[in-house]
C-alpha cells in the first residue's frame, strides 16, 4: 500500500471489510450496522449507512446479496408454483408427493404452462 493516497487506502480497507461481511451472508443494512459498531467511518468521517455500502458494492460491480430480483410470472406459472408448494407442505408420504408432482408437471407440459 506504499505510495497510495490515504483516501484510497481507507476506501480499500472499507471495501475489504464490507466484502468479508457480505461473504458471511449479511445484507447491506446489517453490514453498515456492523461496520459502524466496529468504529468504521467514511473518508469524510460520517457513519456508514446502508446506501453507502450499496454504492460501494455497485462500484465494485456487485449487488446487494439480499436484494431479490423481481420476475414476472404468468398466472399459470403462479398457480403451478402454489400447487407445488401445497403438495410439498402436505402430510402425504414422500412417494405420493413425488407421484403427484410428476403427474402435475406432465399435465402442465401438455397444456402449455411454461416454467
Amino acid at each position: 500500500m506504499k505510495g497510495q493516497k490515504p483516501r484510497t487506502i481507507h476506501a480499500k480497507r472499507l471495501a475489504d471489510r464490507a466484502l468479508e461481511l457480505r461473504q458471511e451472508g449479511l445484507s447491506a443494512s446489517k453490514i453498515a450496522r456492523q461496520m459502524s459498531s466496529e468504529g468504521h467511518v467514511t473518508a469524510w468521517g460520517t457513519s456508514i449507512k446502508p446506501s453507502y455500502v450499496r454504492c460501494l458494492f455497485s462500484r465494485l460491480g456487485l449487488g446487494d446479496p439480499k436484494k431479490k430480483i423481481k420476475r414476472r410470472v404468468s398466472p399459470d406459472q403462479s398457480a403451478l408454483l402454489n400447487f407445488t408448494r401445497a403438495i410439498m407442505d402436505s402430510k402425504l408420504p414422500t412417494d405420493k408427493k413425488l407421484g403427484t408432482l410428476k403427474l402435475l408437471f406432465l399435465d402442465s407440459n401438455e397444456t402449455g404452462a411454461k416454467g
